[in-house]
């Protein structure tokens, strides 16, 4: 097997791990503007049925998994905008070009001081 193999396989043992770390430790607060923007497509862990025991039931609570880390780091910051986008899927700057441009300009002006044209100019369907 060569180096780049092995490396995987090794990486892949400690995702326990990681994940237990990632998991179990706090999470901390951010004192920058931060724009969430999720999938509304619930699409994006259709494909892992095709793997042994993965079933729509599974598929259903990893949406809900997602959503909810999503949600918790939105509540990282006090500042801080969270959008679901329907018609969005896994590559939301591919779907949703001008939506992740509008977000980007909207935390650069907030950091600098402009809330008028910061997160308050993202709509509810942004």
């Amino acid at each position: 097997m060569d180096r780049c193999c092995v490396g995987i396989v090794h990486e892949n043992e400690g995702v326990d791990v990681i994940e237990s770390n990632l998991t179990t430790s706090p999470l901390p607060r951010l004192s920058v503007p931060v724009v969430v923007l999720s999938h509304g497509n619930h699409t994006m862990f259709m494909s892992m049925k095709m793997e042994p025991g993965i079933t729509n039931d599974v598929v259903e609570q990893m949406e809900t998994q997602w959503a909810a880390g999503q949600a918790a780091l939105a509540e990282l910051s006090a500042t801080s905008v969270h959008r679901i986008l329907p018609d969005a899927g896994h590559d939301i700057a591919h779907d949703k070009p001008d939506v992740v441009a509008k977000a980007i300009l909207a935390v650069l002006h907030e950091s600098r001081g402009d809330a008028d044209a910061g997160l308050r100019s993202l709509d509810d369907t942004v």
